[in-house]
């Protein structure tokens, strides 16, 4: 199942269990890297979805203080295009 099949918590749950066999030190380095990229995705989805449940509370509009940052800008536009897919 990959990440955007997987419920918040299923993904966190999942995200854990990467952190726990990196952590082991156990893995060879293929099934490292490979479970360090499942790791990043699974945060990147998370990040995601925490974003959509808040935009869902928050004015759609960055505060102004933020503006100044462009690449947040940016990530916000972006996060908001694919929180449509959430709702």
């Amino acid at each position: 199942m990959t990440s955007p099949e997987l419920t918040f918590e299923e993904s966190m749950q999942r995200l854990e269990e990467v952190v726990a066999a990196l952590e082991g030190g156990t893995l060879p380095l293929d099934q490292a890297m490979e479970s360090y990229q499942e790791g990043v995705a699974l945060v990147r989805t998370c990040r995601e979805r925490l974003w959509c449940a808040a935009s869902l509370r928050m004015p759609p509009e960055i505060p102004s203080w933020r503006k100044s940052d462009e690449s947040e800008r940016n990530l916000s536009g972006n996060i908001q295009a694919a929180c449509r897919s959430c709702v």
